[in-house]
């Protein structure tokens, strides 16, 4: 998971919390915090990832 420039106690704990709910998915999830609607980050999270 890329780790963007999110500050602030909010911010890590979405960051865990995510982080363990794509963990716990075996692969089938992902998880990205998209900021200022960069959505790049996800098609980057999910290039190569066969359907």
């Amino acid at each position: 998971m890329p780790t963007l420039n999110w500050i602030g106690k909010e911010a890590e704990d979405d960051r865990l919390i995510g982080g363990l709910w794509a963990e716990l998915s075996g692969g089938r999830c992902r998880f990205v915090m998209v900021k200022d609607k960069k959505w790049e980050g996800i098609e980057t999270q999910l290039s190569g990832v066969a359907t």
